[in-house]
């Protein structure tokens, strides 16, 4: 399969760039799959995750808490303020978490969901922080 440049960002830094054969990621219109030479485009991220096989690697699993994606002729660039890599299932259990919270919101669920949202946006960042660390 035909791979192309993939950048994941997040405010901490590059989270990964490298070259990638499928790109999957959600957007308020659902899923959209991404393989070399995709017609170009830029989507807004909803929460939830993310996908990306890089041949050698196989699948590497994160979600975001939201973001953007830049789909252009030489890289794809996903930007998103959460990226957390793990495995498949703690990934999904995760997105479904944060969607959830998400769809709260916007039927106006304020307080309970903000709170909540920012507890699991904190715990997160913790996890990232302490995988970075080694802790």
């Amino acid at each position: 399969m035909a791979e192309f440049r993939f950048r994941l960002l997040s405010p901490e830094g590059e989270i990964f760039s490298g070259e990638i054969e499928y790109l999957s990621c959600f957007t308020p219109e659902g899923s959209l799959g991404v393989l070399a030479g995709h017609y170009p485009l830029v989507a807004k991220l909803v929460p939830g995750e993310t996908l990306y096989v890089r041949g050698s690697d196989g699948e590497h699993w994160f979600v975001l808490s939201g973001g953007f994606l830049n789909v252009k002729r030489d890289e794809t660039v996903v930007i998103s303020d959460v990226a957390l890599e793990s495995t498949k299932e703690e990934v999904k259990e995760l997105a479904s978490r944060l969607s959830s919270i998400r769809n709260r919101l916007e039927i106006g669920e304020k307080p309970s969901a903000d709170r909540e949202e920012l507890e699991l946006k904190r715990r997160i960042k913790e996890t990232l922080s302490s995988m970075k660390t080694g802790k």
